[in-house]
């Protein structure tokens, strides 16, 4: 059910227009999706911690700790509105339950369609 794609993430961006090295790109130093039916969630590792977007519109995530930020309008790598960043592992489990519900909406939508 749940899949990451890294077999060739470098046509996403070369058919976005992005300009990113394919080399970076395809050893996973940018982005990691992970998909349902589509990408539900990307992880993007950086020095302090992990920067991870949701596909799930900020007002349709449970977050009573605030953690998500709503990121409409930012030119990011990733997908959806919705971002999180996981700094500390203390943090793991609620960051965890953060994409459960983007993928919980994700199916949920699937199904109605």
């Amino acid at each position: 059910l749940v899949r990451p794609t890294h077999r060739h993430p470098h046509r996403r961006y070369r058919a976005e227009g992005e300009s990113c090295s394919q080399t970076a790109v395809e050893a996973g130093l940018f982005q990691r999706p992970v998909k349902a039916e589509t990408n539900f969630a990307d992880v993007v590792p950086q020095a302090k911690g992990l920067r991870i977007s949701l596909n799930i519109e900020p007002h349709e995530i449970s977050d009573p700790r605030g953690l998500v930020e709503d990121v409409t309008g930012i030119g990011r790598w990733g997908n959806g509105n919705s971002e999180v960043r996981l700094t500390s592992i203390d943090d793991l489990a609620y960051v965890v339950g953060l994409a459960r519900q983007a993928l919980e909406h994700q199916l949920d939508e699937d199904e109605a369609a």
